[in-house]
């Protein structure tokens, strides 16, 4: 007990002399150190004792512990901040304000219009099983999509791969919320495309999707109808389906847009057809629905599909799609 008395007494000594950060993290080191701090290895010891013992000599050491800890915060608090010495005479350091990502912008712009229509934004989950990213989306069983050289699956799994489109938010959704609903998912997705000026085997996805009663093909064109106006900053932007086929919805569609370079008269950018062309679309297939246990004679529902690069792209006239994930500074404007 006499021991442990000294020891307080020693700090509350050499605590008096302390005057900057460091030296009292050094001192705090030396009773307070979980390796060989003076306290730490005095409670090491207690182990050691009888029963009554470690109840008187433990209660004591908790009060000087406690006791330890109040003064090394007021002193930490009255102890000047480390100084830093200023040559008056160095060049002044002129920084240049950042800028946003182009995908950045997109992607609150995006989040901004859909807000706005009362679609929730939601990211969700870059690694799924086979059956949230296929096989609830009613990709048939020999569907190409599904070859493990047409995506990333995990080493050594056959089920578990890196997204290939964030449709599979539309199943979670499906799992854990009760029609109506309107979602937005926006992240990455993975896809073994050859890497050129348009195609890249990572980008981002954004993807859209609304269950109700009466839900129509008019509700989809409208809302992508906005959509554009917004995003590319044009009123007289209209919007046009093309007949296609996904497997989730039916029927489907090519989405077009008026091209925004030329006004719709045809220039080398639409390839003179006066159309831009930018996803895929369609109305949620019944077995999407119906495996989800939503009655599809009730409810119906629209989806679409689109890359966020390319929308940067026709937005700002980026050419090259490799740019977007390259960290090259001269592309970013910083």
């Amino acid at each position: 007990m006499e021991n442990l008395e000294k020891i307080l007494a020693d700090f509350e000594a050499g605590l008096k002399n302390l005057k900057s950060e460091r030296e009292v993290f050094d001192f705090e080191k030396r009773y307070l150190g979980r390796k060989d701090g003076i306290i730490t290895n005095l409670f090491s010891e207690i182990a050691n004792l009888s029963i009554d013992e470690k109840r008187e000599l433990g209660s004591k050491l908790n009060e000087i512990k406690k006791r330890i800890k109040v003064l090394l915060k007021q002193k930490k608090s009255s102890v000047s901040k480390i100084e830093i010495e200023i040559d008056e005479d160095a060049p002044e350091i002129k920084s240049g304000f950042g800028s946003f990502h182009p995908l950045t912008i997109i992607k609150k712009e995006l989040a901004e219009v859909f807000s706005s229509m009362g679609f929730d934004i939601v990211e969700g989950f870059e690694v799924a099983n086979d059956y949230y990213n296929f096989g609830a989306l009613n990709f048939p069983e020999d569907h190409p999509a599904r070859d493990m050289q047409d995506a990333y699956y995990i080493s050594g799994s056959k089920d578990q791969l890196l997204r290939a489109h964030t449709s599979t938010m539309q199943v979670f959704t499906f799992e854990n919320e009760i029609p109506p609903v309107r979602k937005i998912a926006m992240g990455k997705c993975f896809r073994r495309d050859e890497t050129d000026a348009t195609h890249e085997h990572t980008f981002w996805q954004i993807e859209g999707f609304a269950v109700d009663e009466n839900i129509t093909s008019g509700n989809l064109k409208f809302t992508l109808n906005e959509m554009f106006k917004k995003i590319l900053e044009k009123e007289d932007v209209n919007v046009r389906f093309r007949p296609s086929y996904f497997p989730f919805v039916e029927p489907g569609y090519e989405v077009d847009s008026t091209c925004t370079f030329c006004g719709g008269k045809g220039c080398r950018i639409c390839k003179n057809t006066g159309w831009i062309e930018w996803g895929g679309a369609g109305m949620i297939h019944p077995n999407v629905l119906e495996k989800q246990n939503i009655d599809s004679k009730k409810f119906r529902g629209f989806a679409f599909g689109f890359g966020i690069e390319r929308m940067a792209m026709i937005k700002f006239g980026i050419k090259e799609i490799r740019n977007f994930h390259s960290g090259d500074l001269r592309f970013l404007g910083v």
